[in-house]
């Protein structure tokens, strides 16, 4: 039988009973009177704290988050510039741009400069005795480098034939002699064949950068060899050009027809704000009248709308007129006119300009022997009012036309 357990019911829960805290004790000793010197102390009154400036706080963190960024940045394009150096030489250039801005502030050559040896082969010179010998040397590396330069880069597609880069079938450096820190780049036949012109690449001043230099302003030397007499004939030495806005270099372009002409392009190497007004127009150089002494400099020959014919003796080319609203600037030319000029005797003359009419040229057909064009006319009104910069509110109707070639 199983055991009956009995299981005894809680008796009523007793209710706990408030406690009465005790009195305080009541403290018998005296408050502690102040002496007679702090009685006569003077009350000394605090000034509150100043709150602090939250938005000074703020725009300062603002300020250096930008500073970062902006570093950042450049350290990023930087490294895209892929220059090929090796870790030992990006030391020592380094090193040597250092030296320069310490000692000669990169303020670029002048008076003759001696070539170290080992730039060829792209190792350093196994002694450097100057700052002079470690500017040439950086200088000598950067021209050799300059397919390497996204400056030149950019534009050399449009104004460069690759079957005349140096070295080519025309020119192998028979009697070469670059210049010094100059590197031999191009080489153009000229119409006879009996010439070559050489262009060398001048690197001329240096910047140091986190990963190594790159060149800070270029030069263009130009010569003229003739494979008959195995002669050189200087032409010129060209600077790029740096405006408010831009920076561009002339690169050899064709010669003229009768061989007395180089016809060079405009290369923009770099843009600012309201850069992209900047129009770049090919130019000429007289062959003959090469003066290291008193130098030449490019003359103006057409607009980089030029369609050239008759073996580079004629050219007709677009440009800005008077006879139709201009846009606002900076803003493109309006190209309201078509010009044609004579490469070898100079005459020009305007072959088209109708008012408030643009024109865009769309070649050359060589069997009929005209230039073919598109004319847009503009119509205004009360509502758009003929004036400049009006063009996108006008009336627009676009033809097609021919014009024989002078």
């Amino acid at each position: 039988m199983p055991r009956k357990i009995s299981v005894k019911k809680p008796s009523k829960p007793v209710p706990a009973q408030k406690l009465t805290p005790a009195p305080a004790p009541v403290s018998l000793r005296m408050p502690e009177m102040p002496t007679l010197t702090e009685q006569l102390k003077p009350a000394v009154a605090v000034t509150p704290k100043k709150p602090r400036r939250v938005s000074v706080l703020l725009a300062l963190f603002a300020f250096l988050l930008a500073i970062g960024l902006l570093v950042m940045a450049y350290a990023v394009y930087l490294t895209q510039l892929n220059l090929t150096y090796t870790t030992e030489e990006n030391q020592s250039l380094r090193q040597g741009i250092a030296i320069m801005q310490k000692e000669a502030a990169l303020s670029g050559i002048s008076g003759s400069m001696t070539t170290t040896s080992g730039i060829g082969d792209g190792t350093l010179s196994a002694q450097l005795k100057s700052a002079q010998d470690l500017q040439n040397l950086v200088l000598q590396k950067l021209s050799d480098d300059w397919k390497n330069d996204p400056g030149l880069s950019r534009g050399l597609g449009d104004a460069l034939d690759e079957k005349y880069l140096f070295p080519n079938v025309s020119d192998t450096g028979e009697n070469d002699a670059p210049p010094a820190n100059g590197t031999h780049y191009y080489s153009l036949p000229s119409n006879g064949g009996d010439k070559i012109l050489r262009a060398y690449f001048i690197c001329t001043s240096a910047v140091a950068t986190a990963d190594a230099p790159v060149c800070g302003r270029w030069e263009e030397e130009l010569w003229v060899y003739d494979t008959k007499t195995q002669g050189l004939a200087y032409v010129a030495r060209l600077q790029s050009v740096i405006g408010s806005n831009f920076e561009y270099i002339d690169m050899p372009f064709a010669w003229s027809k009768d061989d007395r002409w180089l016809i060079v392009k405009d290369v923009i190497l770099g843009l600012g704000a309201g850069g992209s007004a900047t129009r770049p127009a090919y130019r000429t150089l007289d062959i003959a009248k090469g003066d290291n002494v008193n130098e030449q400099k490019p003359v103006f020959l057409a607009t980089d709308s030029a369609d050239f014919y008759d073996t580079f003796g004629k050219v007709i080319y677009l440009d800005q007129g008077d006879k139709s609203v201009k846009y606002i600037q900076p803003g493109p030319p309006n190209n309201s006119k078509v010009v044609y000029k004579n490469i070898l005797g100079g005459q020009t003359k305007v072959l088209l300009e109708d008012p408030d009419t643009e024109y865009e040229l769309t070649g050359i057909d060589s069997e009929k022997k005209v230039e073919t064009y598109q004319a847009t006319k503009y119509t205004f009104d009360d509502k758009c009012p003929r004036a400049d910069g009006n063009q996108d509110c006008a009336k627009k109707e676009t033809t097609d036309g021919e014009i024989e070639l002078p």
